[in-house]
């Protein structure tokens, strides 16, 4: 019900002097099956036996009938071992009301529904393959494993936009303003990392801004993310609990005709710690068709107590599971134009990015290594 009065709200913002044009429409999708390997830690299912339990599936449509006046939808199943189990979720749906078209490709506008967040680079094309850098993003930004992919992936509310040229450069300024919500119980288990405390999670002042710029052409890019919210957690223990989170990214790649760099790093402050990580990864495309890559990705639950040592004395628990070193190579092929296999090895020093719904029951070991590999089709 509340996405309904969101959609009808934008087409009440819709002016009558919008011109008319004749419809227009497009339909695509995508389909992707993946195959998890793992010496140590279970990864999207049993992948200590391998997996089959990671595909993803999605078909999306553009309708715009009026010269600024379009809709976009897309209808997503995901399956991610426990985390996601392939049911059909609406992954963004929303009417886009352009309010300026300028010269050179500038333009301003609002989406009203369900939309993308703007976060770092990859976040609004994740779960296609063909549009990520490789089968497993990299887990110190974008939290598949932490049980965060549900706060960071979309929302519900509205999102201003605006892009335009100044010189020898091009921006994009993005803001997301999400209505108040309560996590579902599968929500919860994915955030908690299984059985959800008998708990409501209210997520309110939930904001989202990025800036993004290329400079000569695309040659560099350069990016920054925010983003705020506040969860409350009703009832709390003694008392209800509130938890502020700020979340910094900073990106940037520099690109040459057969090589790329490019990396990101975030912040994360709670009301009582400090988590950050980041990763940088070098390319190579061998041919048009043929593109290899070199990953290094850190993750530490505490910026103050990088090696765990603190946590370790403190609690008793091993240090490993406070961070996470991933060093990554892998090789996509693009068969043509529909087709393409990716694959990739992990070696991986720490368990902080090992998915708890996936282990429950076993304590993580570590080190431990990944062999992920992945064919994908798109229409």
């Amino acid at each position: 019900m509340r996405r309904d009065m969101l959609l009808l709200a934008a087409f009440l913002m819709a002016p009558p002097t919008l011109a008319q044009q004749q419809p227009d429409y497009q339909i695509h999708g995508f389909a992707a099956q993946g195959f998890v390997l793992t010496s140590d830690n279970n990864l999207f299912g049993d992948s200590e036996d391998g997996s089959l339990e990671f595909r993803e599936l999605g078909i999306n449509g553009q309708w715009q009938p009026l010269d600024r006046l379009g809709f976009s939808g897309q209808l997503l199943s995901r399956r991610a071992g426990e985390a996601d189990d392939g049911d059909p979720v609406i992954d963004f749906l929303f009417a886009d009301l352009n309010l300026y078209q300028g010269n050179r490709g500038g333009a301003m506008g609002v989406r009203v529904g369900r939309v993308k967040n703007p976060y770092g680079f990859f976040n609004e094309t994740r779960d296609v393959l063909f549009t990520r850098p490789s089968v497993l993003l990299p887990q110190s930004i974008y939290l598949d494993s932490g049980g965060l992919r549900t706060l960071v992936f979309s929302m519900d509310g509205v999102q201003a936009y605006g892009h335009f040229s100044h010189g020898a450069h091009y921006t994009q300024l993005t803001l997301n303003h999400a209505v108040d919500y309560s996590l579902s119980s599968e929500e919860k288990e994915t955030l908690f990392g299984g059985a959800a405390p008998p708990i409501d999670v209210e997520v309110s002042r939930f904001h989202i801004a990025r800036a993004m710029t290329d400079w000569y052409s695309g040659q560099l890019r350069t990016g920054i993310t925010f983003l705020q919210a506040r969860l409350d957690f009703t009832p709390g223990f003694p008392t209800d609990q509130q938890l502020e989170v700020d979340l910094y990214i900073l990106s940037a790649r520099w690109n040459a005709p057969r090589f790329s760099v490019f990396g990101e790093y975030s912040q994360v402050n709670l009301d009582t710690s400090k988590s950050d990580g980041g990763y940088v990864q070098a390319e190579y495309r061998a041919t048009n068709n043929i593109t290899g890559f070199a990953r290094y990705d850190v993750r530490f639950n505490n910026r103050n107590d990088r090696s765990g040592g603190e946590f370790e004395r403190t609690t008793g628990l091993p240090a490993e599971s406070q961070y996470a070193r991933d060093s990554t190579v892998g090789l996509r092929w693009d068969l043509n134009s529909h087709w393409g296999l990716s694959a990739e090895w992990h070696y991986i020093d720490g368990t902080a990015s090992v998915p708890p719904l996936d282990n429950q029951g076993q304590s993580p070991e570590g080190p431990w290594h990944a062999f992920l590999t992945m064919v994908g089709y798109r229409f």
